[in-house]
């Protein structure tokens, strides 16, 4: 700390002549502010399990019967589409729209990565390398849970928000996985994938056809997270041959699409229309649409 000014002397400073703009960022960050950050995030974290694993555990009737009557429907207009050991689940789905990408979000997480990338200098040998899972298994019970998670879009993503879980932990494992690249082209990397446009209410990387950010530069929680319905269902399945799956999709308790998925890939068939973009909502829309 410089006495004369109180700011850091080991401030890093990070420039990039990215496509929307060149960021200049300077972290002047009190010793600690790292730990505080963490404990936070923790706490928040610690709460959203909390609330997930009340949503796993609660019942609720309607949406079960809402669920049974769609089915009994699809299979009356889908014939045989429908296996009869298919399986009907309830999960949960995000319905938002995409949004460009705001420059005033760039800028936010421009400064965050700054902090966690000076954070993982200074500390770099008192940190942990995040975890990573690169291959995850193959069986026929996590082909059809990646299935539901490409059903659901991003239920889990709206809580990245402009931080999209990474942390100093995360660029400590890049560093670590090469050796041979400086912080600054880290820190490029991390900002040559953000999305031009993004799911609106949701993590800055949430894309049109999922995360922009490859498995190896996601945080932990991304690449291992699995939301309280879905372990449900995990629960309920085989390893190995697991039957297909019907997943009646609800966001915030309202219908959003019906899926029907197995180890081969997902088959939407009904969905609920596009929602709009904040601001351009039309009152005399209809509610949803079924798509066949």
């Amino acid at each position: 700390m410089d006495p004369g000014t109180g700011e850091s002397r080991n401030a890093i400073s990070f420039e990039s002549d990215w496509k929307s703009g060149t960021y200049l960022i300077v972290t002047l960050r009190p010793p600690d502010s790292h730990e505080n950050r963490n404990l936070l995030a923790r706490l928040d974290r610690e709460q959203e399990r909390i609330r997930d694993e009340n949503e796993w555990m609660r019942q609720d009737e309607e949406a079960e019967a809402f669920a049974k009557r769609a089915e009994g429907e699809l299979r009356e207009s889908h014939g045989g589409t429908i296996p009869l050991n298919t399986l009907r689940a309830l999960l949960p789905a995000n319905a938002d729209p995409l949004i460009p990408q705001d420059p005033s979000r760039r800028a936010l997480f421009a400064q965050h990565l700054a902090e966690i990338a000076e954070g993982a200098v200074l500390d770099y040998a008192l940190l942990q390398s995040d975890p990573l899972d690169t291959d995850p298994m193959t069986s026929g019970r996590e082909l059809l849970s990646s299935g539901a998670c490409t059903a659901c879009r991003g239920s889990c993503c709206r809580s990245g928000g402009d931080l999209a879980y990474l942390t100093e932990e995360t660029i400590v494992r890049s560093l670590q996985a090469h050796p041979d690249r400086t912080i600054a082209q880290i820190m490029n990397s991390y900002l040559e994938h953000l999305p031009a446009e993004s799911v609106v209410n949701s993590c800055i990387y949430h894309s049109g056809t999922g995360c922009g950010l490859p498995r190896s530069l996601r945080s932990s929680t991304c690449n291992r997270y699995l939301c309280g319905k879905l372990r449900n269902l995990r629960a309920a399945l085989p390893e190995s041959r697991p039957p297909p799956v019907l997943a009646v999709m609800f966001d915030a308790g309202k219908w959003t699409r019906t899926a029907l998925i197995d180890e081969t890939g997902v088959k939407i068939l009904a969905e609920e229309l596009p929602r709009d973009p904040p601001g351009t909502e039309d009152a005399g829309s209809p509610g949803f649409l079924e798509r066949k």
